[in-house]
Parts: C-alpha cells; sequence; structure tokens
C-alpha cells in the first residue's frame, strides 16, 4: 500500500525519507519523484514531517 522512498525536503536541499503510495510517484507531502535517490546512507536520514502526520492521520482514521 505505501512505501518510504528517500529525497528532498519540501523546503529545503536536506534529504529525508517520504511515504508514497506503492501506484504512484507523488508522497503524501505532495512532492512528486521523477527518480529514486540512493538511500545507502537513508538509516541515518529523517523523516518528512508532512508526510508522517499525512500517514498517522490516514492510520488513525474510521474505516469506510
Amino acid at each position: 500500500m505505501y512505501e518510504m522512498c528517500v529525497g528532498p525536503e519540501k523546503t529545503g536541499a536536506a534529504l529525508v525519507w517520504h511515504v508514497v503510495a506503492k501506484q504512484s510517484h507523488a508522497t503524501l507531502c505532495g512532492q512528486r519523484f521523477a527518480e529514486r535517490v540512493d538511500a545507502s546512507h537513508g538509516e541515518r536520514t529523517a523523516h518528512c514531517s508532512l508526510c508522517m502526520a499525512a500517514f498517522a492521520k490516514l492510520m488513525t482514521a474510521a474505516p469506510s
């Protein structure tokens, strides 16, 4: 359903982990990635706060 990918922050050049729907190139914070960034050092990379807030909202929403 969702996966994590590394990409630039929405407001800066730092790399962060974003949440992406598997069938989409758009992150939950609204960014679009044309290609994936090498995540070889991703374990030390922060998470996108906007993506994480949107994901938390999705996970706590009542089923429809």
